[in-house]
């Protein structure tokens, strides 16, 4: 009889026992998942993403290229436009609503643009400068600019870019400069004209408009602190047509 009184009075604490395991573990389940993220949250905030989007700019039909997670149920959704290959940016989804998005500063400052048109011209001068053996300092560095003079501080559809524009390395609708720099013993105006010679010469051959060329030579033997100040020889800017 007593044995079956203790039993009886064991039972609650049991129970208790038990709820309290199964809270604990839900609680640390939810502390997990709110570190490392889970598959329900993460579709659900990709999808109300992929609605955001396709609500907010309409007649894109976006696409999900890319999904990272941060502590906090944060989820990073960048999307794609399947009629606008400029078009892609990124959502901020904190607890299944959208924070925040890239896209005034990716797709309307006509950022994205920019990249992708950089690349393909960085792709092609390259590859010219290969093709024509131009290597006038063995390891050959080289910067793209664009825009005119006096468009400093103009915004890239100021410079002539627009949205989805075609690439055309032969006729782009906006000023490109091509910067050529790197080392050499003995820095001077002779080296630097030939340099922009050839460089000129290299780009024709592979039917790439650049509009303006400029050389900066460094002293190979300077201190580094030194080679961009008195031990360097600098040509400006050259509109091509001055160039022989």
């Amino acid at each position: 009889m007593k044995n079956n009184k203790a039993t009886a009075r064991s039972r609650p604490r049991r129970r208790l026992a038990a709820a309290a395991g199964i809270a604990l573990l839900v609680v640390l389940g939810l502390f997990a998942a709110s570190l490392l993220g889970d598959p329900l949250s993460r579709a659900y905030s990709v999808h109300h993403a992929v609605d955001y989007a396709n609500e907010t700019w309409p007649g894109q039909d976006f696409q999900v290229t890319e999904v990272s997670f941060s502590p906090g149920w944060s989820y990073q959704v960048t999307v794609q436009s399947s009629t606008s290959q400029d078009t892609r940016f990124s959502l901020r989804v904190e607890l299944g609503v959208v924070r925040s998005t890239d896209y005034a500063s990716q797709v309307e400052t006509l950022n994205n643009t920019r990249s992708r048109i950089d690349a393909a011209l960085t792709a092609d001068v390259r590859a010219a400068m290969e093709a024509a053996g131009f290597a006038p300092f063995g390891a050959t560095d080289f910067a793209i600019g664009y825009g005119g003079e006096g468009q400093e501080g103009a915004t890239l559809a100021e410079q002539g870019f627009a949205l989805d524009m075609p690439y055309d390395k032969a006729n782009l609708p906006v000023e490109v400069s091509l910067e050529i720099f790197g080392f050499d013993n003995q820095p001077g105006q002779e080296l630097g004209q030939q340099i922009l010679h050839d460089a000129k010469a290299a780009m024709e051959a592979a039917g790439i408009r650049i509009d303006r060329y400029s050389v900066d030579i460094y002293d190979a033997h300077a201190p580094y602190e030194e080679s961009s100040t008195d031990n360097t020889w600098s040509s400006g800017q050259v509109p091509a047509d001055q160039i022989p």
